[in-house]
């Protein structure tokens, strides 16, 4: 179970990336409903990078080396909802399998993974502990529309981080996991 969540882990930092932007940042905390708009790819993947940024730092306090996860690009990332109509951009990127390839040869290659199979089997534990809090931390659940409960753990670096970026990381997920399952409905 442990290794899935950190590959869980390891498999959504990798899938994130980083570019520089231009766009005027939109700030939704304290908006009234109305006036909140969703993030662009843009931002987000800004947020991500910060939130590896942050657990590379914590992880290094604690005593390990993390490096970030290597990501598409910007473009390579972007949403493109249920259907794929930009000829122009599937000509540049790929479509489907390609992506694919891409970003699972990225996850192979993440140098997370490879350093923590040269710890020894206690510092290998201590490591999981320092990035999720190990087996024995708080678990949240949020039931989701149309049905389920999505669940996390909510400690180590990663929560560390979480709680810096957006105060408040059970109402965060709340909020991140509702909306994501609304847009699918």
């Amino acid at each position: 179970m442990r290794k899935a969540v950190i590959g869980l882990f390891l498999v959504s930092a990798a899938l994130t990336g980083c570019a520089a932007t231009h766009d005027t940042p939109r700030h939704t905390v304290g908006l009234p409903a109305a006036e909140a708009t969703p993030l662009t790819d843009a931002e987000q993947l800004r947020i991500s990078d910060a939130q590896q940024r942050l657990i590379g730092t914590c992880m290094r306090r604690q005593g390990f080396a993390f490096w970030e996860a290597q990501r598409l690009s910007l473009a390579e990332s972007r949403t493109l909802g249920y259907i794929l109509d930009d000829v122009d951009w599937a000509r540049a990127y790929g479509y489907g399998s390609r992506l694919v390839a891409k970003d699972a040869a990225a996850r192979a290659a993440n140098p997370n993974l490879a350093y923590r199979k040269t710890l020894s089997t206690q510092r290998r534990q201590a490591y999981d502990k320092a990035l999720d809090g190990g087996l024995d931390v708080p678990v949240i659940s949020v039931k989701i529309p149309g049905g389920g409960t999505v669940s996390k753990q909510m400690g180590g670096c990663v929560a560390e981080s979480e709680k810096k970026l957006y105060g408040d990381p059970r109402e965060w997920f709340r909020a991140e996991k509702t909306s994501g399952h609304l847009r699918s409905l």
